[in-house]
């Protein structure tokens, strides 16, 4: 008997916290695409919150960028490189590396069409990320 009653009530605490769940998730305003892109812009225009909104940048261009916002992806990257909080933070050379690589292979079409954009990258990101990890105490002031 106890354990029927005590099964019942596991049941209800159950299906109360998923109508809690489900009542949150629908007050929670739905947030487009670029929307999103934009806010993590936001975040890297702040050299305390830079080292974090790198990872949510390569989430954003892994899960959402596509041939129509690719135009907003170039902004985003021009507003990534001229903020110069990359040279500050040593610490996220490889995630910095790991954004223009996976710009890159998503646009392989733009990458073969303009070689010069992939050299240019290779040159700038890339060397500035050794800089970083390198052992001597060179750093660079801005890319």
């Amino acid at each position: 008997m106890k354990k029927i009653k005590k099964n019942r009530m596991i049941a209800y605490y159950r299906r109360r916290k998923a109508q809690q769940k489900a009542l949150e998730d629908a007050s929670k305003p739905k947030v487009s695409v670029l929307d999103g892109l934009f806010k993590v812009m936001e975040y890297i225009e702040k050299p305390d919150r830079f080292a974090r909104a790198l990872p949510m940048l390569v989430k954003w261009i892994n899960s959402y960028m596509d041939f129509e916002n690719r135009g907003h992806v170039f902004e985003s990257l021009q507003r990534l490189v001229m903020t110069g909080y990359s040279c500050s933070h040593p610490a996220c050379a490889k995630d910095l590396v790991q954004v223009f690589e996976e710009f890159g292979k998503i646009n392989v079409d733009l990458m073969e069409e303009n070689p010069l954009v992939y050299i240019l990258y290779q040159n700038i990101v890339k060397q500035h990320a050794m800089a970083h990890t390198a052992d001597d105490g060179f750093q660079l002031v801005r890319m």
